[in-house]
């Protein structure tokens, strides 16, 4: 393993998810165990987890406990799913204390969405339900392969209040990342964006689609390659049409996968 990899794997990515309460690495390796498991079991595990989650929510969630009254939750199969009432993103707003499990978690942190619809939502996760989200994540990212401690071009936005600016830096540092903005750019940028992309190659991108569609444009107009491509461009936050799909690959020379919808 390249050394800076150890490092931010070992020596702080994985430290800090510890001290926030975070199995992440733990949760990581339960997620691969299970993708070797055969078909059947898997769907016997599922199944028995689902009917867990089900009775779990109809007694400690005042709104499923409405919802679910019906049902025998002790005996569902994946496919009774559909028979269950979906929830709208107004009735997550409008019913957010009746969708809180009681008693409420003592540590929990907010989540919300990018609101890609117009209409962004706020959950609250534990840290437990943090920390398999992350392990998820990273379980599909290894599928581009891409890793904890890789090096990661973020083309995001960048917080506008110093405060702000400071927690992302601090962020920033320990997923081991770059931030270009996604949103403060013109194609002069691209110049200087370019020049930090060939000092410090990184792994990988991630970003907002057009962000990263701009950018592979810029490089194909220009006709510029990098001399040490990602290894991987992971997409976001927007649609990827086919078009954005084969500029990407074709500017980078890597295949995209996105993560969005």
């Amino acid at each position: 393993m390249r050394a800076d990899r150890f490092f931010f794997k070992y020596c702080v990515y994985l430290p800090a998810t510890w001290i926030r309460g975070q199995n992440v690495a733990g949760h990581l390796a339960r997620l691969r165990r299970y993708e070797r498991i055969a078909p059947a079991e898997r769907r016997k595990l599922q199944e028995a987890r689902l009917s867990r989650l089900l009775q779990a929510a109809r007694a400690g969630v005042p709104e499923y406990s409405r919802r679910l009254a019906r049902l025998h939750a002790d005996s569902l199969s994946i496919q009774d799913l559909a028979t269950i009432p979906t929830l709208t993103k107004q009735e997550v707003r409008d019913r957010r204390e009746d969708l809180q499990y009681r008693p409420r978690p003592r540590f929990i942190v907010a989540k919300t969405t990018g609101g890609s619809t117009g209409e962004p939502v706020t959950i609250h996760k534990t840290h437990t339900a943090m920390a398999w989200e992350l392990a998820a994540t990273w379980r599909g990212y290894a599928w581009a392969g891409v890793h904890i401690g890789d090096l990661q071009a973020r083309f995001w936005g960048v917080p506008l209040s110093a405060a702000g600016r400071r927690t992302a830096r601090l962020t920033d540092f320990v997923c081991h990342r770059r931030r270009f903005s996604a949103f403060d750019f013109d194609r002069n940028s691209f110049v200087q964006y370019d020049q930090q992309l060939r000092e410090k190659p990184p792994d990988y991108f991630y970003g907002y689609v057009s962000m990263i569609a701009e950018l592979a444009r810029w490089y194909t107009d220009t006709g510029r390659r990098l001399d040490q491509p990602p290894g991987a461009v992971i997409t976001t936050s927007e649609v990827l049409s086919p078009d954005d799909r084969k500029a990407i690959e074709a500017a980078f020379g890597c295949r995209v996968f996105n993560e969005y919808g």
